[in-house]
């Protein structure tokens, strides 16, 4: 395996001796592989790693067994504890983002992920059966180099027991109560048992589509006046006609967004302070453009002006209309909240739930 990885970095060029790497180093088998072949081969890397101070104290521990690794071989070693706000509704999300923060604020040339083909093909899954797409992981995306891609769990494993790699095993990826879990443990064995191959033919699937993809960014690069900046995306509202949800859709989708959500923002941009949200951004309809930037940790609220009525918008995902009813009698429907106009004042402001609510 060994000379296979130095074979495919020199290949496709991942990234060199002379290039100062970080090493994202969770303490598991994947990780610490890629940490020996790092060593061996003598290139110039660091480790960071992130506890997420979770599982009743086993995070405390891959820590502490990440940082005695890294004394040992005398390697750099960065570390962060993470300490969410109580009202992080995705914990999973919010986890990434800061990982990948922290990772970037260190101010290395490559950030190295220990991915592996097993993992591309639960994404594959995951994102299809969440409709979100088909793309996998890609092996470099900016900073990030993910080395191990051609690389499948078993092989790594039998690796890691040859060659004596000291691991941790992280006791919640028994849980199917994660998607991810569920897809790993329960749907791809089963499906391995009707269909041989699968997910050299997935994954084939898969590059093929995201090829039609490279073309479509391309394509929404070119055809619509996107500016890029360091914090948030603009993109200019005029250039989102008839036909350009798709576009729009590639252009968001490294966001967080999904492609009805691009729908649903092209038939709202008339509709200045509209917001969308993802996991990780928050898309606002502004006068002239469409603004994408990161979402801050605290409550989302949003604020709807409705002096002039009807008033149509989106939050969360839901679709709200504020009108005033002419001639119609009141009904039992949960979706339909009847009150006085008066009382409301010029704006709406709406969030989500929060403790204390009724």
């Amino acid at each position: 395996m060994n000379q296979r990885f130095l074979n495919h970095i020199k290949e496709k060029n991942l990234f060199t001796t002379d290039e100062k790497l970080l090493l994202a180093l969770s303490g598991g088998v994947d990780s610490m592989v890629l940490f020996h072949l790092l060593r061996i081969n003598d290139f110039n890397f660091s480790v960071a790693h992130v506890n997420h101070g979770t599982r009743d104290g086993e995070s405390d521990n891959d820590a502490a067994f990440v940082e005695d690794i890294c004394l040992k071989f005398r390697i750099p070693f960065h570390t962060k504890t993470l300490n969410p706000p109580s009202d992080v509704n995705n914990f999973q999300a919010y986890a990434r983002e800061a990982r990948y923060k922290f990772f970037n604020s260190l101010g290395y040339d490559k950030i190295l992920t220990a991915h592996h083909s097993d993992d591309n093909l639960e994404t594959v899954l995951l994102h299809f059966f969440t409709g979100r797409s088909t793309r996998p992981i890609p092996e470099v995306n900016r900073q990030v180099v993910r080395p191990l891609l051609a690389f499948g769990k078993q092989e790594i494993r039998a690796f890691a027991e040859a060659e004596n790699i000291a691991f941790v095993e992280d006791g919640s990826n028994q849980k199917n109560t994660y998607d991810r879990n569920f897809i790993r443990n329960r749907i791809i064995p089963e499906l391995d048992t009707h269909f041989p191959n699968l997910k050299k033919r997935i994954l084939q699937l898969s590059q093929q589509l995201s090829v039609n993809d490279e073309l479509l960014n391309q394509c929404a690069t070119e055809l619509l006046e996107i500016d890029s900046m360091e914090d948030k995306l603009v993109i200019n509202k005029s250039t989102l006609g008839p036909g350009k949800s798709l576009l729009l859709y590639h252009a968001i989708k490294p966001y967080g967004f999904n492609q009805q959500q691009s729908i649903d923002i092209i038939e709202n941009k008339a509709h200045t302070g509209i917001q969308f949200f993802s996991e990780t951004h928050r898309l606002v309809v502004d006068r002239k453009t469409l603004i994408i930037a990161l979402k801050n940790n605290a409550t989302e609220v949003l604020n709807v002006n409705i002096e002039k009525l009807p008033v149509h918008f989106i939050f969360n995902k839901y679709k709200f209309t504020v009108n005033v009813p002419q001639g119609q009698k009141a009904t039992a429907d949960r979706q339909v909240i009847y009150c006085n106009k008066e009382s409301l004042g010029h704006t709406l402001h709406i969030r989500t739930w929060q403790d204390g609510d009724v």
